[in-house]
């Protein structure tokens, strides 16, 4: 064990300890809660063993000094036990965090904050153990918790618990009574009757449904859907009241001591019973801390001494305003949190504290608050008496009802958001600085886009002229001085002239690429299929004399494009598939349109097919197939520039469609495209 001392504090706080309301009250805000006992050595637990650390509160209670040392996480355990030796020896606070074992293996970290009192002339180390990662539901759980424990219920308590009770389960019935005196009667405090208040008068214990509550060792009695078995006596009863289902709950003192019971009837067996029967154990908390409350006054001021033990070894900010707005407590975390001290704080002190036009909003908001419904909730920046340093704090507040139902003042809670309020300021900078590099680049390359097609326009428009010079003369020479020339020198002629007629094709090629991406799309509803006639026509009217090709297609195909761009778009594709057909004897081309997969990306989508049985081509090469100057056969198989697909896919992209293609070689070719027009 460590080395305790019994010197007293240096300006300790009197109070008496009780370490049963302390389970009351951390078990309702997730608190593991101690009471250390310098002199003796003893260590008492309660609180929320069960949901933080995973015991219930018997097994805990076995827990000492040396088995909490080995469940510390090594990395943390000397540091934390060293801090607790140092804390004990000169009487300070104890304040650290460690990792802790929880009953299923993992580590938790645990906020330990602990604090020195004086009870009865006896030195006690008196603290809380919170899970860190929970501070916003801490910070409500205890709002909670303060409203219950500071204000009066008043009279109409056990009446207004019982409603609720019968309300949040939905049951039949529910009844709350204590015991008297001499432990032989049992006295109603209130009683619920599908939601009507009932009076019943006092009646003996023994034998009664009450009576099979106290005697059990767990204070639970769960008769789910056989009551009228477990309890035979009182069959008549249950079915007088249409009810098979009965769940109480003995209402435990601080002390220990049985002082009543909490029942619930239902008329069938509730769905979540672990969820009723942890309500019920509340609402039995809270009934049997009121039983002690009308106890006596003292009792009122130990609560009340216990809750200001706790609150002040709370991780948040606590206070308390009185119905005028005055403030009438803050424990020392609020303190540390504003730099503003007790004495300060009071009353309408701590507004003095405040930037004027923070104070300013902080206090329309207020008054928006108090006059109306709802919890208070406010953001505030100011600089930290201490340092200078910008903080923000977000304050929380809700009302405290008086016994009567009014007005009893407010409760509330404050918490350091600074780190959180900077890491939303330095996103949002992040955000505008991305929004302002991508605009900038989106400008860049929409110039670059711009020069792009301004340089391919005019080369291509500035080349034209000295190609027609060069063919131009090179007709000349050739008729004029035909005679003049011997073979040689004719065929050079020729291949000039060849050469500068491909080059005038490749710059009309390059025109319409240019203009497929500049040219103002003017959309309107038109035929695919007669504009794909019209282009078929005009290539059988340029064709081989004598040549045949079998060309099908839809007598209509509405398609809602542009008519000049899609005309571009049957030019080059029809004019492919004419061309790569050549070779063929029985030649067949085919222009059709299907509804696309439902597992394809295109689905909802027509998707239309220029089929052909050409000479077709390798698909290792597909990926080639629709860039610029990129063929996939020579100029001595089949002319072209290359630039005709690389067009067709620019104008399908404005259209908002995609185009692909199948083929294999000697087997002809398949191209796919689509317009996202609407499946039929």
């Amino acid at each position: 064990m460590i080395p305790l001392s019994s010197e007293p504090a240096s300006s300790p706080r009197q109070h008496e300890p009780d370490a049963d309301v302390y389970r009351l009250l951390a078990e309702q805000a997730g608190m593991v809660v101690y009471d250390y006992d310098i002199a003796s050595g003893r260590i008492a637990w309660s609180g929320a063993t069960a949901s933080l650390l995973g015991y219930t509160l018997e097994e805990f209670q076995l827990i000492d000094v040396t088995c909490w040392e080995e469940m510390i996480h090594p990395d943390d355990r000397a540091e934390a036990v060293t801090l607790l030796t140092s804390a004990i020896s000169s009487q300070k606070a104890y304040n650290t965090v460690y990792r802790f074992l929880h009953k299923n293996g993992h580590h938790i970290h645990l906020h330990d904050r602990g604090s020195f009192v004086i009870a009865s002339g006896r030195h006690r180390l008196i603290g809380s153990m919170i899970d860190v990662s929970d501070s916003r539901l801490r910070a409500r759980a205890l709002t909670g918790l303060l409203e219950r424990v500071v204000v009066s219920p008043g009279r109409a308590f056990f009446d207004q618990l019982a409603q609720e009770l019968y309300r949040t389960l939905d049951a039949t019935r529910v009844f709350v009574g204590r015991l008297s005196d001499d432990a032989d009667t049992m006295l109603p405090l209130a009683v619920c009757h599908r939601g009507e208040a009932s009076v019943i008068d006092p009646y003996r214990l023994a034998g009664s449904p009450s009576a099979a509550v106290l005697h059990r060792g767990d204070g639970l009695l769960c008769c789910w859907g056989n009551a009228a078995e477990i309890l035979p006596a009182h069959n008549a009863m249950f079915a007088s009241w249409s009810v098979n289902t009965y769940v109480g709950c003995a209402l435990t003192s601080p002390t220990g001591y049985r002082i009543g019971v909490l029942s619930a009837m239902f008329a069938r067996p509730p769905a979540k019973r672990e969820a009723v029967i942890a309500i019920l154990q509340l609402f039995a908390a809270r009934a049997a801390a009121e039983i002690e409350r009308r106890e006596t006054e003292s009792a009122l001021r130990s609560s009340e001494a216990r809750f200001r033990s706790l609150s002040e070894s709370s991780p948040v900010g606590v206070y308390q305003f009185d119905p005028h707005g005055n403030c009438t407590y803050v424990n020392k975390r609020w303190s540390e949190i504003t730099g503003i001290s007790y004495k300060d704080a009071l009353h309408k002190g701590w507004r003095e504290k405040l930037p004027p036009d923070e104070l300013q909003r902080l206090l329309l908001a207020w008054q928006t608050f108090t006059s109306g419904n709802g919890e208070f909730s406010h953001k505030l920046r100011f600089a930290h008496p201490a340092d200078g340093s910008t903080r923000w704090i977000q304050f929380h507040a809700r009302r405290l009802l008086a016994p009567g139902g009014e007005l009893g003042g407010y409760v509330g809670t404050i918490d350091d958001i600074t780190a959180e309020m900077e890491a939303e300021a330095e996103i949002r900078r992040l955000n505008a600085s991305l929004e302002e590099r991508v605009a900038e680049r989106t400008a860049q390359l929409a110039a670059a886009n711009a020069e792009l097609e301004a340089f391919s326009y005019s080369v291509s428009h500035d080349l034209r002229s000295p190609l027609r010079a060069i063919d131009g003369f090179s007709r000349a020479i050739a008729e004029d001085y035909d005679a003049a020339l011997d073979d040689n020198g004719r065929d050079y002629l020729r291949r000039i002239r060849d050469a500068s007629q491909r080059m005038a094709q490749l710059i009309d090629d390059l025109l319409r690429l240019s203009r497929a991406t500049r040219t103002q799309m003017r959309v309107d509803t038109i035929d695919l299929a007669a504009l794909a006639q019209n282009v078929a026509t005009e290539l059988r009217q340029a064709d081989t004399p004598g040549r045949h090709v079998e060309f099908t297609c839809p007598s209509a195909l509405p398609a809602k494009v542009d008519r000049d761009l899609m005309r571009i778009v049957l030019d080059n594709l029809l004019g492919n598939a004419w061309k790569y057909t050549r070779r063929q004897p029985s030649p067949k081309i085919e222009f059709s349109v299907a509804n696309a997969p439902a597992d394809s990306p295109d689905q909802g989508c027509l998707v239309y097919t220029i089929r052909d049985n050409g000479a077709g081509f390798d698909m290792k090469y597909a990926g080639k197939l629709f860039a610029p100057f990129q063929r996939l056969h020579t100029r001595a198989e089949f002319e072209g520039t290359g630039i005709g697909l690389a067009t067709v896919r620019r104008i399908i992209t404005r259209h908002g469609g995609r185009v692909w293609a199948e083929s294999a070689l000697d087997l002809g070719t398949q191209i796919h495209f689509t317009l996202k027009t609407p499946a039929s």
